[in-house]
């Protein structure tokens, strides 16, 4: 898929070309890909090798796997067709077997802080300092929640790391049992521990 400027004055296509060019692109290539299975007798959805990059952008790979997200997809397909609102308790009991997320960073962070930095009249740096300050301070705000202060600060300072020199950012959970997205409810659940919580930043 690529994604270009239109041509035409005051058009969608004109507004997208020009914010582009403020990033520095004339066009953006993206590209998709992944593997998709589905077992009825586990009732395990898992996501393999899935894969979006945008070219001189940015890379995200992700990989899974879910149970009950067919009922959570039902439900919210019923929904749809009768306008209706969905059954929430199929989204409860989603459950997260694992998974990983890897965000690679390949020029779009410098192009986004220049150009919000541009916008706001200060240096990239002044503002790559105040988003990871920010961080710092939402770590303060979600300590007081009773999450646990151990996995708050691996996946905060891991954040930190990228936003302020790229690279990777990789997500990972690997609980030893499933957890359904209803436990997180829960905040004294949400530990390091129990959810084989993983968070870390290379360069």
């Amino acid at each position: 898929i690529v994604i270009g400027a239109g041509t035409e004055e005051n058009s969608l296509g004109a507004m997208v070309g020009e914010q582009l060019g403020k990033l520095g692109y004339d066009s953006l290539t993206m590209t998709m890909g992944g593997d998709a299975t589905y077992d009825p007798k586990s009732d395990v959805t898992r996501y393999e090798d899935f894969e979006l990059s945008v070219k001189d952008a940015i890379s995200i790979k992700f990989e899974g796997g879910f149970t009950n997200l067919t009922d959570f997809m039902k439900a919210m397909n019923q929904a749809s067709a009768t306008e209706s609102e969905p059954d929430m308790s199929t989204l409860q009991n989603l459950g997260i077997k694992d998974f990983s997320l890897t965000l690679d960073d390949n020029s779009l962070l410098d192009r986004g802080f220049k150009m919000a930095a541009e916008m706001q009249g200060m240096e990239p740096a002044q503002l790559r300092a105040m988003a990871t300050g920010m961080l710092g301070m939402a770590t303060m705000q979600a300590g007081q929640t009773g999450v646990d202060p151990e996995l708050i600060s691996d996946t905060v300072s891991a954040l930190s790391s990228f936003l302020e020199s790229g690279g990777s950012l990789t997500l990972s959970m690997d609980p030893a049992e499933t957890v359904t997205l209803g436990q997180f409810e829960d905040p004294s659940q949400i530990t390091k521990g129990a959810l084989g919580w993983s968070a870390k930043h290379t360069k």
